[in-house]
């Protein structure tokens, strides 16, 4: 496991979701604020390396996936 996601892993369900409207804005506009959550996760994990963005949102996309389905039957 990465440390993407172990990270991920342990933050709230509250964190996931503004990570989502962030790289959902993000997506739509292609404006990522400065203090935007993600972007400190980019800076953290990445140095700040604007390749990484969508590679970083597939691992908060995968971790709001796993948190859904777990919880279904």
């Amino acid at each position: 496991m990465n440390q993407v996601s172990q990270f991920l892993e342990n933050q709230t369900d509250e964190f996931l979701k503004v990570c989502f409207d962030e790289l959902e804005a993000f997506r739509t506009s292609g404006i990522l604020p400065n203090e935007s959550e993600v972007r400190k996760l980019n800076e953290q994990f990445f140095n700040n390396n604007p390749s990484t963005l969508f590679s970083l949102g597939e691992s908060i996309y995968r971790e709001i996936a796993k948190r859904y389905f777990a919880n279904k039957p």
